[in-house]
């Protein structure tokens, strides 16, 4: 087994290699045990925040925190109460939710397995921990989330009994939390209004608004039995929900709940206009329409035109929808009075969903991104479309991969930096040998798509993300052919993480060569151009978190050292 010391000397490797750069690329910030959904950077991207999960028989359950830039060790901010992972063996149970000013984390931590969770308002620097949930009694948490400025909480629990009631607490933990709703069977879900000081919840099959401080409370009236999801509208004003019927509500108003579908089958959730004035929904399976909350205006989109194609079918952009229907697709406006068609050769089998939906916006507030797929010819491509009408363009060519792979796909697509859109030709056969290159391409077509990446047959990009400035990409990638002497003739997966910079085309392995383990968690720190991800080691189930600074990334005349000295680092974690 290959000691962390040399790990370490792995990851320095890879920084020498890499000397033409200020600084290092990537570097190990920590090696434990960690709950996996218990791992959260403070938005200033100063610290880093985990629960870390003691050996078998031990105790565990601490929470951590330590700076981002590996300048000070960890420091434990909440203590777990004394009990061991023999009695409490799902890590699972760990979360966490940072606050706007990065000074404090709430924290739901399993105290002990006889008295469920308590909620703790935790100082990021360590100056302490304050409970703010009553002491559970074979408690969990369902649900929280924060008001719009972060100053409360919002939860709901079964503290105190088998069903759930609703809770609000200040973040900081400066006050005592308020009991809004005792637990009911029929109480539950909530979220807070924008204006931060009333929330929306059921209680007891009512619809009711209410202040955070647990003031004078407005029914809205009573749901019906299949009422599931809740959306409210941006200025607060109306609440749409419903599954199976859809309804709508005034939360200024008691008794004014009232059906908005017509046959009892809306089958996704609304979607809200941006100004909050009108939901649109599929109807019967069949059927878009458009509902100003208002008044009672109902609006056919679709008339004339036929059944809308499959679930998140379309997209709100602006005050237009944009939809497919049958081969083609249209637009139109809320008002149902301006119908376009965008589609009309060549003839599109169908559209495929991909990590932006069927639909999407281009993020110009003119353009419509959408994948074709034709049956025939076994291939999917990537088309831009005006919003108001007109041809739809060809951005990808996706007819030389078919040599080599019984179909092709699209897929990772995502926006990028100076009006382009970053994508994967997916290839290979399906579930087996499937391998990913990635593209970008002007949104307008103004130019031809350029591939950025050259892996070849069988490497598969498995997680993608851009940083938020649009300019980098940081993605995994799997080669399921890869054998490794260690491992005698069995094959195994082998992980690396890469990065791209969009303009320049610039592939950089940040880790590569790596078995036995899983990757992933990719997580860009602010706009600092650092970047986390995280190497999950099944054998001795630790986790390492390394952090990558995508700004040190060398010159190309650099980078062909820092290639072969990623494959180092690879190596060491493999043989862990």
């Amino acid at each position: 087994m290959l000691t962390m010391t040399r790990l370490l000397l792995a990851v320095f490797a890879l920084n020498t290699a890499a000397s033409v750069a200020a600084e290092p690329i990537t570097r190990l910030l920590i090696n434990r045990r960690l709950s996996t959904n218990g791992i959260e950077i403070t938005p200033d991207g100063s610290h880093i925040v985990f629960w870390e999960i003691g050996p078998p028989g031990e105790r565990r359950g601490d929470l951590l925190a330590m700076p981002i830039d590996g300048s000070e060790p960890p420091r434990v901010i909440l203590e777990a109460e004394d009990f061991t992972r023999s009695i409490v063996a799902r890590p699972g149970n760990y979360e966490l939710l940072m606050l706007p000013d990065s000074n404090r984390v709430l924290a739901a931590n399993p105290v002990n397995p006889q008295m469920g969770n308590q909620l703790f308002s935790v100082a990021v620097d360590g100056s302490g921990a304050v409970s703010i949930s009553p002491r559970p009694l074979g408690g969990n948490f369902f649900s929280w989330e924060l008001s719009p400025d972060g100053s409360r909480v919002l939860y709901s629990s079964n503290f105190f009994s088998a069903n759930y009631g609703i809770y609000t607490a200040p973040t900081d933990g400066s006050g005592a939390f308020t009991l809004l709703a005792p637990p009911d069977a029929d109480t539950g879900g909530g979220e807070f209004l924008p204006d931060g000081q009333s929330v929306v919840y059921v209680k007891r099959n009512q619809l009711v608004v209410e202040p955070t401080d647990g003031g004078a409370e407005l029914e809205i009236g009573d749901l019906p039995a299949d009422a599931a999801f809740l959306k409210v509208t941006p200025d607060g004003r109306y609440a749409s929900f419903g599954r199976g019927e859809l309804y709508q509500a005034d939360l200024t108003r008691p008794d004014s709940i009232e059906r908005i579908d017509m046959f009892g089958n809306a089958r996704t959730i609304p979607k809200i206009s941006g100004d909050g004035t009108a939901v649109v929904f599929p109807d019967n399976s069949v059927d878009l329409y458009a509902k100003t909350l208002a008044n009672d205006t109902l609006v056919l989109l679709t008339e004339g035109v036929g059944s809308v194609g499959g679930p998140n079918a379309e997209v709100l952009i602006g005050d237009r929808v944009a939809f497919a229907s049958g081969t083609q697709l249209y637009s139109q406006n809320l008002a149902g009075t301006d119908l376009r068609q965008f589609t009309t050769t060549p003839q599109f089998d169908e559209y495929q969903s991909t990590t932006l939906g069927r639909i999407a916006s281009a993020g110009d507030g003119e353009t419509v991104l959408f994948v074709g797929e034709f049956n025939a010819d076994r291939r999917a491509e990537l088309f831009a479309a005006p919003l108001l009408g007109g041809e739809a363009t060809q951005l990808s060519d996706t007819a030389p991969f078919l040599a080599s792979s019984s179909d092709t796909r699209i897929g990772p697509l995502e926006l990028v930096a100076d009006n382009q859109v970053l994508f994967g030709i997916l290839y290979g056969v399906r579930f087996s040998n499937e391998a990913t290159n990635l593209f970008t391409v002007p949104v307008d077509g103004s130019s031809a798509s350029r591939q950025l990446t050259f892996f070849p047959d069988d490497f598969r990009i498995s997680e993608l993300e851009v940083s938020p400035d649009g300019r980098w990409a940081v993605f995994t990638v799997t080669d399921y052919d890869a054998r490794f002497p260690d491992f005698g003739d069995t094959p195994r997966e082998a992980m690396g993480v890469f990065a791209v910079e969009v303009e320049t085309g610039i592939v950089t392995p940040l880790s590569a060569g790596m078995t036995d383990v899983y990757v992933g968690d990719i997580r860009f720190i602010g706009d600092t151009g650092q970047v986390m991800f995280g190497i999950y080691n099944s054998q001795d189930q630790t986790t390492s978190l390394m952090v990558s600074n995508l700004l040190a990334i060398p010159e190309p005349l650099g980078l062909a050292m820092a290639l072969s000295a990623a494959a180092i680092v690879g190596a060491a974690v493999r043989q862990r």
